[in-house]
């Protein structure tokens, strides 16, 4: 018989999360809600940044009001962006800078 792996509960169902101020904000990390957040920033309208559409959709709608109640700067949602990222797919902020750089460059 081959090697056998199995997914344990802690995989399946540990949400990573991000605090800002004192909240915590739970990152839906399911490839669904990926798969729909990039869906989504095909789509947008015009003039609105694509970091603002994927933060949306990670968080959803309930938590992105709060985080708008922290009227956060422009470059402080590229930033956090960046650490949705790393913590999707668990990057260091570091890795998750490189692969962005890659990305401008291609």
């Amino acid at each position: 018989m081959g090697k056998i792996y199995t997914f344990d509960d802690k995989l399946l169902t540990e949400k990573p999360v991000i605090r800002i101020k004192d909240i915590d904000f739970v990152i839906d990390d399911r490839k669904k809600t990926l798969d729909l957040a990039q869906e989504r920033i095909k789509e947008r309208s015009a003039g609105v940044p694509e970091e603002e559409v994927f933060i949306r959709t990670i968080f959803g709608e309930e938590q992105y009001k709060q985080l708008e109640s922290l009227n956060l700067s422009v470059s402080a949602y590229i930033e956090l962006a960046l650490y949705v990222h790393a913590a999707m797919f668990d990057l260091t902020i570091e890795e998750a800078r490189r692969r962005f750089r890659g990305a401008d460059q291609q």
